[in-house]
C-alpha cells in the first residue's frame, strides 16, 4: 500500500503512476510523446478545441466522439466534469484540489466550496452537449497547463465520488 501504487486518477501523485496515466489516460490536452521543445507544446487529445473567452475566465471545450473507456462506455464531456468534482471533493482529499482552489492562480468558481465540503458540485463546470465550459474567478495563464495533469483526466462516474479506488478489475 502507499502512494507508489495508488491507482485512483484523483489520487495517484508520484512520478511512476504519471508516467502510466500520460500513456494511458484521455485528456482534454496532452504533451505529445516527442524529445525537446516538440514534447512541450500541448495538442488536442480528447477537445479537438478550446475558446477562451469573459477575460480569460472562461474557457469552452468541444469534446470528440469516439474515446471510450475500457469498459466501452464512451467518453463525455461530463467524463472530464465528473474528474474535476471529484478532485474537489472534500472527501476525497485528492492532492490535485490545491491545482483548482488557488485564489491566487488556478481558482475554478465553486471549486474550493466543493472542497471545504460545502457543495458536491463544482459551479463553474458545466456541460452543454460536447461542450465543457470551466469558469475561472479570474483569467489564469496556467489553467491549460494545470487541466493536462492526471488529476482531471476523463473520469467514469461509476468510480466513487468520495472513496479511493484502491482494487482494479
Amino acid at each position: 500500500t502507499g502512494a507508489s501504487v495508488q491507482v485512483d486518477p484523483q489520487l495517484a501523485y508520484i512520478t511512476t503512476a504519471w508516467w502510466l496515466e500520460y500513456a494511458t489516460a484521455a485528456k482534454l490536452y496532452n504533451y505529445p510523446d516527442k524529445s525537446g521543445p516538440a514534447g512541450s507544446k500541448l495538442v488536442p487529445e480528447v477537445a479537438s478545441k478550446f475558446t477562451v473567452g469573459n477575460g480569460g475566465k472562461k474557457y469552452t471545450f468541444t469534446i470528440r466522439k469516439g474515446f471510450k473507456f475500457s469498459d466501452g462506455t464512451a467518453v463525455t464531456a461530463n467524463s472530464f466534469k465528473y474528474a474535476i468534482n471529484r478532485t474537489a471533493n472534500h472527501d476525497l482529499a485528492s492532492p490535485g484540489a490545491q491545482f483548482i482552489t488557488d485564489p491566487t492562480g488556478t481558482n475554478i468558481v465553486g471549486a474550493k466550496d466543493v472542497n471545504d465540503g460545502k457543495l458536491n458540485n463544482v459551479s463553474g463546470v458545466q456541460v452543454k452537449g460536447n461542450k465543457l465550459v470551466v469558469n475561472l474567478t479570474k483569467g489564469d495563464g496556467t489553467f491549460m497547463a494545470k487541466i493536462t495533469m492526471p488529476f482531471f483526466q476523463a473520469t467514469s462516474s461509476k468510480l466513487p465520488l468520495t472513496k479511493e479506488i484502491v482494487n482494479v478489475s
